[in-house]
């Protein structure tokens, strides 16, 4: 994939073929650039391919204000980067190189005299290069700077490589330029270059950020071809992004050593979780020092260690097109691990809690909005149901804002339930929704606090509407998710409002984790846990979904579930 990157064969003739980035595309107005290198050579083509990258990219950032997927950390992306200038004067010095070959192939010097005065000629001119005040060869040096400058559109500066920098890279450039004129001249022929920073064997200069373009460039064509979903791929987006902040858009690949990815590693370890949201338009460094001010949680062990997966993946593309001798972020682990297990992450809510949330101001006007207080809030049922739900089945919001009315249920015995399919997500996995099966089902009991306040009824009330198969038909995100927009007005506005003394690890999900800790202080066995979606150690949540406790058996347990000092009976219906 490396080797052959932004290249088509087609025919046996080469193209250059190129995505255009996202934030790119209006102004360029397509989606991919493509058009034939006119060689049927492929090292011919590579050679050509690190010209047009380097034209293209310039083509791109004037067309994009911003890199990355954070607010405030936009570039001027019109300035020329150390490796972008290392790449265009070597593309010069091999075009100067190749010139001069062909030059003298075609009309060489036909004497030793004539050759003698053209190696005068060149060494004279070298001179003045080397010669720092000499005013002829600064001259040279800017004329060469222009010619490279109007060719990108790129030019030293702020942002970039200093305009000092760039007159010496040019000068060493044009130094080589006549140190290769005279070794052919002199028919010495065993050195490639005579400058390390010019030998054509040498990797090509490419920053993080290209690099993160490319590796990005891949995964996009891999999920394009895989149907991976778009939240998995912008995930991955966003654990780049975050790399690049760290890191820094312009470091050079070849920068990239074993205490680099260890500052990294430490940087991220104080990464504050939703940073963008709490310090808005901050720079990620900024929002770090300021977090330390402020005491905030860090990202999750679990967290930093997917940031570090994604780190480690933009390198291994880096070590396949030979940028680095190894990968230095291979083992890399989070600084520090979590002291608590992914369940302990969620706190319960404490009975205190749950008996002052369940009489709010919304509660309380909902008992009194008539004799069904389930029908108080029609129009959005799920504020009213989803807490009572996740509280007395232990479902997952996602799980239950995708049931179908006919997903609840009655055994031969008489036990209502929720034939459930199973979900393996928690706070922020993708939704999937499939067919049911024996190792993607759970069927879940009705508790009777459920069944007295009306919830048979209000899926029969559903049941009447003919507005499609579902419980509560919500408008999805754009992953298809229903439980996106109410987990966000749960966990910013009702909880906070409605729950005293909220924690920071008690958001919406710690209802279900309440479940869990009543199904244990009556003594449920880890079968009972199990059956009813609390993984007890195997791989998936769901492996076992399809075996072991029927509905039947699991209601004499569900029943017996209750929470001290939290009264429900203003919410019965009572006609």
């Amino acid at each position: 994939m490396a080797d052959s990157l932004h290249l088509v064969n087609r025919a046996g003739v080469w193209y250059y073929r190129r995505r255009v980035p996202e934030t790119a595309r209006a102004a360029v107005g397509k989606t991919f650039v493509q058009f034939s290198l006119k060689t049927t050579s492929k090292a011919e083509a590579k050679k050509l391919r690190e010209a047009w990258d380097l034209r293209w990219s310039a083509e791109f950032d004037k067309a994009s204000s911003t890199v990355g997927d954070y607010p405030g950390v936009g570039l001027n992306r019109r300035a020329l980067t150390e490796a972008g200038a290392l790449r265009l004067v070597r593309d010069y010095v091999e075009r100067l190189d190749k010139r001069f070959q062909d030059r003298q192939l075609a009309d060489g010097p036909e004497s030793e005299a004539q050759r003698a005065q053209i190696v005068a000629d060149i060494e004279y001119g070298a001179q003045m290069l080397r010669d720092l005040d000499d005013p002829r060869g600064a001259e040279r040096v800017f004329a060469a700077e222009k010619k490279l400058t109007s060719e990108t559109g790129a030019e030293p500066g702020p942002g970039g490589i200093t305009e000092v920098a760039f007159a010496e890279l040019v000068r060493r450039g044009l130094l080589e330029v006549d140190y290769r004129k005279l070794a052919r001249l002199a028919d010495d022929y065993s050195r490639r270059s005579l400058d390390p920073l010019f030998d054509p064997a040498a990797p090509p200069p490419v920053t993080f950020a290209e690099l993160a373009d490319q590796f990005l460039e891949a995964v996009t064509d891999e999920a394009e071809a895989n149907g991976t979903s778009q939240k998995s791929l912008d995930r991955q987006r966003a654990y780049v992004a975050l790399m690049r902040q760290l890191i820094g858009e312009d470091t050079l690949v070849k920068d990239l050593d074993y205490d680099a990815c260890q500052e990294v590693r430490r940087l991220l370890a104080r990464v504050p979780t939703n940073f963008t949201k709490i310090y808005r338009g901050a720079p990620l460094r900024e929002a770090i020092e300021r977090a330390d001010a402020d005491g905030r949680e860090r990202l999750a062990s679990i967290t930093q260690g997917q940031y570090l997966a994604a780190l480690r993946e933009v390198l291994d593309l880096a070590l396949k097109k030979r940028l680095i001798p190894v990968n230095p972020a291979e083992g890399l682990k989070p600084l520090r691990r979590d002291d608590l297990s992914p369940a302990e992450r969620r706190q319960p809510f404490t009975p205190e809690q749950l008996a002052v949330f369940f009489q709010s101001d919304f509660y309380r006007e909902a008992a009194a909005s008539g004799p069904a207080p389930y029908r108080y809030d029609t129009k959005r049922g799920w504020r009213f149901w989803l807490p009572l739900l996740c509280l007395f089945t232990g479902l997952r919001p996602r799980e239950v804002l995708q049931m179908h009315v006919d997903d609840v249920q009655r055994t031969k015995e008489g036990t209502f339930y929720l034939d459930v399919v199973a979900s393996d997500d928690e706070d922020d996995a993708p939704l999937r929704k499939t067919l049911k099966t024996k190792s993607s089902r759970r069927r879940v009991p009705l508790h009777p606090a459920l069944i007295r306040i009306g919830f048979l009824s209000f899926v029969a009330d559903r049941a009447g509407l003919d507005r499609g198969p579902q419980i509560f038909p919500l408008t999805t995100n754009k992953y298809g998710d229903p439980a996106s927009y109410p987990l966000k007005r749960f966990n910013e506005k009702f909880l906070r409002e409605e729950m005293p003394n909220l924690g920071q690890r008690q958001p919406f999900y710690s209802f279900r984790h309440s479940f869990r800790d009543g199904l244990r202080a009556i003594g449920a066995s880890p079968d009972v846990l199990q059956a009813l979606g609390w993984s007890q150690g195997s791989r998936v949540v769901s492996d076992h979904y399809g075996a072991g406790l029927d509905p039947d058996q699991l209601f004499e347990y569900v029943k017996k579930l209750s929470f001290k000092g939290v009264d429900l009976s203003h919410l019965y219906d009572r006609r």
